[in-house]
């Protein structure tokens, strides 16, 4: 039975036929549709899945020349053919940062973005030739 034959029989109003298909699959599927957080269980974390994350692990950059601000990703792969991606969703509780090898206490930063960047308190920023490492775990 097509869509529109469907939505009259159920005595609804007249709408554009795209939009009656819209609303019977969602009157079908019992509403809207909700995101939720999918973990891949097979990369979740900025070390191999199994190894134990560690402060060290992924190279963050600067974003948008802000000294004290440190977009999070995740490198795969090295030299010529590395491709870096972007992390997004990062759990908050299993963030460990470093400068220069060294770890950093987690009052010293705050996550944000939607956890896909941290942001060094003022009196914690790390100077501009320093390198800033993180260990994470994400969806």
């Amino acid at each position: 039975m097509r869509c529109a034959a469907m939505m009259r029989a159920r005595g609804c109003v007249r709408l554009p036929i795209s939009r009656k298909c819209w609303l019977f699959s969602r009157r079908g599927a019992g509403g809207p549709f909700h995101a939720f957080r999918f973990r891949d269980p097979f990369d979740w974390k900025s070390c191999a899945t199994t190894a134990v994350h560690a402060a060290t692990d992924q190279e963050v950059l600067g974003v948008d020349g802000e000294a004290d601000t440190f977009a999070l990703s995740k490198t795969y792969g090295t030299g010529a053919d590395a491709y870096v991606r972007p992390v997004f969703c990062v759990a908050p509780s299993t963030l460990l940062v470093a400068v220069d090898g060294n770890p950093v206490p987690s009052t010293a930063y705050t996550l944000i973005r939607n956890g896909s960047a941290i942001r060094f308190d003022p009196g914690f920023v790390p100077p501009v030739t320093a390198s800033v490492t993180a260990g994470f775990q994400f969806d």
